[in-house]
């Protein structure tokens, strides 16, 4: 069975995850390394951002996403993103993806914001779990999303 813990809960798997959301996310900008990644993610919070999460399936990290307050240099007037989506191709195809994101939209209820963000350019999987198009990305072909968030 799977289960959605904080980053502060599990310490261990932070190497890992800096190293994904680098590979994935950052390895083309410079001055990146996992090794920064690995500082940042370190300064998670749990009732405030960043908030980071891990999806664990027999204390094994099998994905992770982030709730950032700011993702997307040309919209500063939105607030706060979901960033950061990974799965590791082994947990992929089981529902790990919705179940992180469901628990960030969560996350941000529980924090007390009425809207979450993020920008995507495979906006179906995320039309499906009820999110809608908020606006185009002026600087890519990507879309910016939102939904109401719940608690």
């Amino acid at each position: 069975m799977a289960l959605v813990k904080n980053f502060l809960d599990c310490p261990e798997a932070l190497p890992q995850i800096a190293g994904w959301i680098h590979n994935e996310f950052w390895h083309d900008k410079p001055g990146h390394s996992t090794e920064s990644m690995l500082a940042r993610i370190r300064k998670g919070q749990r009732d405030s951002l960043p908030i980071g999460l891990a999806v664990f399936e027999d204390a094994l990290s099998l994905g992770t996403v982030s709730l950032i307050d700011a993702d997307l240099d040309e919209r500063p007037d939105l607030f706060p993103w979901l960033a950061a989506l990974y799965v590791d191709p082994a947990g992929r195809s089981r529902g790990l993806g919705r179940m992180l994101v469901e628990s960030c939209v969560r996350e941000a209820g529980r924090c007390g914001f009425p809207a979450l963000y993020l920008h995507t350019k495979i906006p179906s999987f995320y039309e499906r779990l009820g999110w809608r198009v908020h606006s185009k990305v002026r600087s890519s072909d990507a879309v910016i999303m939102t939904t109401e968030t719940t608690s």
